[in-house]
């Protein structure tokens, strides 16, 4: 489940320490679905094969580390209060997308391939 957070400095200094590797999406650049799709295939470097709908979605994120070598992955999502005020159901869309990637990606891999999502308004 993602976690909401306020301090974005802090996260990254934690993030840092811990050896996550941190992708960042601004939720500000993405008033519809397919910008939104379309940021996160170019942020988090989802191959070009990437079909650009939710359930391509889950899987590439279960899936981030084979394009990215495993490891500990922390995607922060900034300026999510502005994407959920303008379109509730997009960002309830996206959030269940994320927790559905990092729970996929629990179950297959337990401790050997971390993701976690945080979210800061």
């Amino acid at each position: 489940m993602p976690v909401a957070c306020g301090d974005a400095g802090e996260l990254l200094r934690l993030a840092d320490l811990a050896g996550f590797r941190v992708f960042h999406l601004d939720a500000a650049l993405m008033p519809d679905k397919k910008t939104l799709l379309e940021q996160m295939a170019q942020r988090l470097g989802f191959p070009g094969d990437f079909g650009k709908n939710w359930d391509a979605a889950i899987d590439y994120l279960s899936d981030l580390h084979s394009f990215h070598g495993g490891g500990k992955f922390l995607i922060i999502v900034e300026h999510a209060a502005q994407l959920q005020k303008n379109d509730p159901k997009l960002y309830g869309d996206f959030i269940k997308v994320l927790e559905l990637g990092a729970g996929r990606t629990t179950e297959a891999f337990k401790d050997a391939v971390t993701l976690r999502i945080a979210v800061v308004d």
